[in-house]
């Protein structure tokens, strides 16, 4: 399978089982990114992954995407926080492809592939994330090769743990551990 078709690929969500897949450099380093990276990665480390075709593009949008819907998950947020980074991507997309994609569109089918669960207030141009369905990969201490520590925080099962473990010596602080 080539690292386009895998990184495309509509319904894959986890690129974690393919780091060490073999590939160029780039195919490695842009496999991480689809695992643990979102649209601001891609931009900031742009020289160490491949082009990507429009499937790839649009797929990494969409996990920009899914990061943003788990990120918000149970609240309302205005529909322009929520795409803040998406809509460069979008704009880029649409250069590259001649293909119209509106953040409507997107979050339409975020909800048909059974990622998310949203609800749209166009009054208020407001969303909902009601649940997230699919959830990306966690960062469990592997050795990155682009992306640093700090860009995959929200991702880090490590930097969770020690986060509820002070929360918890917080609510309870004369409990022993």
């Amino acid at each position: 399978m080539s690292v386009h078709t895998l990184l495309g690929d509509p319904d894959r969500v986890n690129y974690k089982p393919y780091l060490a897949c073999d590939g160029s450099e780039q195919e490695k380093n842009t496999i991480e990114l689809f695992a643990f990276g979102d649209y601001r990665h891609y931009q900031k480390y742009r020289e160490n992954y491949i082009d990507l075709d429009p499937e790839s593009w649009l797929k990494l949008i969409k996990l920009t995407a899914l990061t943003n819907a788990s990120k918000y998950e149970g609240t309302t947020v205005s529909q322009e926080e929520f795409c803040r980074e998406i809509a460069a991507a979008l704009a880029i997309f649409q250069q590259k492809t001649n293909r119209a994609m509106h953040v409507d569109k997107l979050f339409i089918e975020l909800v048909d592939q059974g990622w998310v669960e949203l609800k749209l207030d166009d009054a208020s141009k407001s969303v909902r994330v009601e649940n997230v369905l699919a959830l990306r990969d966690a960062y469990c201490g592997e050795e990155l090769r682009v992306l640093h520590r700090d860009d995959v925080a929200d991702k880090d099962v490590q930097l969770a743990t020690e986060k509820i473990r002070s929360w918890s010596k917080k609510l309870t602080p004369n409990a022993s551990t």
